[in-house]
């Protein structure tokens, strides 16, 4: 709490200001100064960038105070799942492409404005988020733009993974395209050397084993994007597919024994997208999406120990397919209505088996098809009540059949009302405050249907195939004020009460009982954040800015073991973090770093507690623009230790006691990223 404390005295007297900068115009005070609009809509003109020469849109979206890229494409739908960024007033035709390959491959000079919307704005889709960006392209007769990267990351073993990547976009008249063919890189932070210790109850150490372990992964991919006028409309196709695979190992090396761990997969992907949007009426507007979505791993982890073999084996193939269509209607400048339906198909097809020394043990679920058949109808209006203060309600209405076959033949039906009201007050030109109430319905993981294992840890979980949404009303309250031109200072608290809130359960099969994903009941999220963006001209240091930010969170819930209030897996208590960049226009450079000094959190089993901790998590990078059309970049990661412990019960822990206690302390691995880029 002291950080937290400090954080805002930090705050406040970056905010102790003259009182004429305490307040702004609606319009720009310098060309290249951003600028509120009468419908409360915050607009970067290019000037406002051009000190750190940025290439593409991304450049540019990554240097608006106070905002940072989400996207959640794990959810099941399209609403919320495409992220916070908007083209052109719209959301994205593709789902699965991540939202900064798509900023990447619109050059900077094609930008004519850039709009940061905080709280409703007429015509504008904000479902799932409270702020989006919206990012408005200039109309340009012909233009083509080709980007060639090529890098490596280097770890500190030698190792390194190199990668390459080719886009090319363009527009004629009205037509935009896009190409890319990229590789990509998976990178483990959790990999590297370490030591693990077991105690036994009394404290006394029974064994102590090194640790060795890395991982790594590539893949490559191609993406492309047609978008032009069609029957008085616009049409939008996307379409992307590729590969990549996984490899881990882990090895240990003790007077126990030696144990090998491999576990390595492959996965192949595709999507296409459709999107068609066109007036009406002068007022009157509709747009319809089709979405699919196809993704196939296989793979396996065998665990090698004295007197223990194991492998587990899986190959499992999802699908999504979405059909959505809208109208929107802008009964006037202050108030919009918008309404429609979206139909859904999922399935998760998961094949998976595990064998102890040849042996297979049967699991709960471990082999099972999942399909859901989803269907939602909204509605929703945005109403400016004056310049300073607008409204936000909508209602949904889903329903949605869940159906298991394999393992289990069982058939699920569950229908959710979900209400959403949002009210924005600006009482001065540098305030706002957001008040948000919303039921939310969360989007089951398949996978929880199935059985998974982490043969690292010795644990091997349960498929539950009695699982249930969790839902919750959630309440939010904000506050943000803007200083020194782009200067944030932002606090928010919000409380959400649980309903079938989705934790660890015991499962019972075949005389034995297993972990597994399941309803616990109800329970309590509350969180409290503070962040400020601090620009440092005023002290001396031109071009920086410096970001603090700091999160507390409190879960609680009842232990399905116990009966006892804990809280809920997974969550951190509490997280800090800090960021520092600075553009130096003479120098054609720009350089940072960010550090977070710790996270912690703890997961509750039927038979054991984990907890996880690392400390010290530190990047820094410098980039070196020699030309508009060079780009030299490395970045540096530096990554402290983390500790798992684990305490290890002789069966549940509510009538057993501790039967040992692990402790894992890991060094892993640093490693540099170099990357140049060439625009043509």
């Amino acid at each position: 709490m002291r950080t937290i404390f400090g954080l805002a005295a930090v705050a406040a007297a970056a905010l102790a200001l003259p009182a004429q900068a305490q307040a702004q115009d609606v319009q720009p005070a310098e060309p290249n100064a951003p600028y509120e609009r009468a419908d409360g809509v915050r607009v970067y003109p290019p000037a406002f960038f051009a000190e750190a020469r940025p290439s593409t849109a991304l450049d540019m979206v990554s240097r608006i105070p106070g905002f940072s890229i989400s996207q959640n494409s794990s959810v099941r739908g399209f609403s919320g799942a495409v992220g916070n960024v908007l083209f052109d007033g719209s959301r994205p035709a593709s789902k699965d492409e991540g939202l900064s390959g798509l900023l990447q491959r619109i050059p900077a000079d094609q930008v004519e404005r850039i709009e940061l919307i905080r709280g409703g704005a007429s015509g504008v889709d904000m479902q799932g988020y409270s702020t989006v960006i919206n990012v408005v392209r200039r109309t340009v007769p012909s233009s083509r733009q080709v980007v060639a990267t090529a890098g490596a990351f280097i770890f500190d073993d030698g190792r390194y993974i190199p990668s390459i990547g080719l886009e090319i976009s363009g527009t004629n008249g009205a037509r935009q395209y896009s190409f890319a063919l990229t590789s990509s890189t998976s990178i483990n932070d959790g990999v590297g050397s370490g030591i693990q210790r077991r105690y036994d109850p009394t404290g006394a150490l029974v064994f102590e084993d090194q640790i060795e372990s890395q991982s790594d992964g590539d893949g490559l991919g191609v993406r492309g994007r047609w978008q032009q006028p069609l029957m008085g409309g616009e049409i939008e196709l996307t379409g992307n597919a590729g590969f990549y695979d996984y490899k881990f190992e882990h090895n240990q090396f003790g007077l126990a024994g030696d144990r090998f761990l491999t576990d390595g997969a492959d996965t192949n992907y595709g999507e296409a997208g459709f999107r068609y949007r066109r007036p009406l009426n002068a007022r009157l507007r509709g747009e319809a999406r089709l979405i699919q979505r196809l993704r196939q791993t296989t793979g396996n982890q065998r665990y090698i120990g004295p007197g223990l073999d194991q492998l587990f084996a899986y190959d499992n193939a999802s699908g999504e397919t979405i059909v959505r269509g809208s109208l929107t209607f802008e009964r006037s400048e202050t108030l919009t209505f918008e309404t429609g339906a979206e139909g859904a198909f999922n399935f998760l097809d998961a094949q998976q088996a595990l064998t102890v020394g040849g042996v297979p043990v049967p699991l709960p679920s471990d082999s099972v098809r999942v399909e859901e058949l989803r269907g939602e109808v909204f509605g929703q209006a945005t109403w400016r009540i004056r310049d300073n203060l607008t409204f936000e309600g909508g209602l949904r209405l889903e329903r949605s059949t869940i159906s298991q076959s394999g393992a289990f033949e069982l058939e699920q039906t569950f229908t959710f009302l979900k209400p959403r009201a949002i009210l924005t007050w600006s009482p001065t030109s540098t305030d706002q405050f957001q008040f948000r109430i919303e039921r939310e319905v969360g989007q089951l993981d398949f996978g929880d249907f199935a059985a998974s294992a982490e043969l690292s840890n010795n644990v091997v979980n349960a498929g539950n195939a009695n699982l249930s949404p969790q839902s919750a009303w959630a309440f939010e309250a904000t506050w943000e004020r803007r200083f020194w031109t782009d200067g944030i200072l932002s606090a928010g608290i919000s409380h959400e009460r649980i309903t079938d809130a989705i934790d660890v359960i015991p499962v019972f099969s075949a005389g034995q009982v297993f972990s597994a994903p399941g309803n616990i009941g109800d329970g309590t999220v509350t969180e409290f954040e503070l962040e400020a963006t601090i620009p440092t001209d005023r002290w001396g240091i031109p071009g920086g800015r410096w970001l603090l930010s700091a999160e507390v969170t409190e879960t609680e819930v009842t232990d399905p073991t116990t009966g006892e209030a804990r809280g809920i897996s997974g969550y951190r208590e509490v997280e800090y973090f800090t960021r520092f960049s600075q553009d130096i226009d003479s120098w054609r450079m720009n350089w940072g770093f960010e550090y977070q000094p710790f996270g912690e959190d703890t997961v509750w089993r039927i038979d054991q507690i984990s907890h996880f901790r690392f400390r010290d998590y530190a990047s820094a990078w410098i980039e070196y623009k020699p030309t508009d059309a060079w780009s030299i970049r490395s970045q540096a990661w530096v990554l402290g230790s983390y500790d798992q412990t684990r305490t290890i019960y002789a069966g549940p822990r509510d009538t057993n006691a501790v039967a040992f206690t692990d402790i894992r302390s890991m060094e892993p691995e640093s490693r540099v990223q170099i990357r140049v880029r060439r625009t043509f």
